[in-house]
């Protein structure tokens, strides 16, 4: 059946690309985190400006996947 691997084919492309997504997020967070722990003062800053920018912005931004 050539759907069949048609199919495997897409959803293969798609998971890669999911994949490369999650890792590009992961390290952006963990890049984040590291800049943060570096200047602790530009921390408490970010952390003023988070608490500011999450009392605007909709509860449900603030909660992360994974």
């Amino acid at each position: 059946m050539p759907l069949t691997n048609e199919l495997k084919q897409i959803t293969g492309r798609i998971n890669r690309s999911v994949a490369r997504a999650r890792l590009r997020l992961r390290r952006q967070k963990s890049q984040s985190h590291i800049d943060r722990a570096a200047e602790p003062e530009a921390r408490d800053r970010q952390a003023t400006s988070d608490q500011h920018a999450a009392a605007a912005q909709s509860p449900a931004e603030e909660g992360g996947e994974g």
